[in-house]
């Protein structure tokens, strides 16, 4: 290429690409973690997130689950949304608020695998980094990474924590009030910890004149 011209990159503008959907599975309190991944050729969309639930749901063997999710458009799908409702008897599903990446424990192995396993590895088509992908996936099923995972989003159970999830969803709480009547001088109710799945009680105060 002559000095001073610019280069031309010809390309059919088709660019193809892997989809990848995991889970961190522990017990109530952060212990025994999992991880379970699946790749998917192309984007994941709600017939594969389905897929990934049935992969899920084998690794469970019987055992119920207490699913959290971010708000990618295949997790609100009217399908996806039909299929949790069928497999209530063994899966709840809880989605992360808005914008808080940072609560999601998948979300920091993510970054781990972008960051030391495919940084300056530029793969040789798909196959290739699928391998890559596959050896990744075998160094972050370290118990102690994924627990570091846990612990750096909160998501190891402790009642700040718990109660700082709940209140998350203000939205749901004012809706329990007139207009112009909310935030009540005193409110104090019980909910269901999503977390640890047990009821705690929380109390906010207003000390504002109104």
């Amino acid at each position: 290429m002559p000095r001073g011209k610019t280069p031309v990159i010809k390309s059919a503008c088709s660019w193809k690409n892997l989809g990848l959907a995991g889970v961190i599975i522990c017990t109530p309190k952060g212990n025994q973690p999992k991880l379970c991944l699946r790749i998917f050729n192309g984007s994941i969309d709600a017939k594969k997130f389905i897929r990934f639930l049935k992969d899920i749901k084998r690794r469970m063997n019987g055992k119920k689950l207490l699913l959290f999710i971010d708000g990618l458009p295949a997790h609100r799908a009217k399908i996806a949304a039909a299929y949790i409702k069928s497999q209530k008897h063994w899966l709840r599903i809880e989605r992360f608020p808005a914008y808080a990446p940072t609560l999601n424990p998948i979300e920091y192995l993510w970054s781990a695998m972008k960051r030391k396993d495919l940084a300056g590895h530029p793969p040789n088509g798909l196959s290739s980094l699928k391998r890559t992908v596959r050896k990744s996936k075998r160094r972050l099923s370290n118990g102690k990474l994924l627990k570091g995972f846990l612990k750096a989003s909160c998501m190891q159970v402790n009642y700040e924590t718990s109660v700082n999830l709940i209140l998350s969803r203000k939205s749901k709480i004012e809706n329990c009030f007139p207009p112009k009547r909310y935030p009540p001088k005193n409110l104090r109710f019980s909910v269901l910890d999503p977390l640890s799945a047990k009821k705690i009680t929380v109390e906010i105060k207003n000390d504002s004149d109104g």
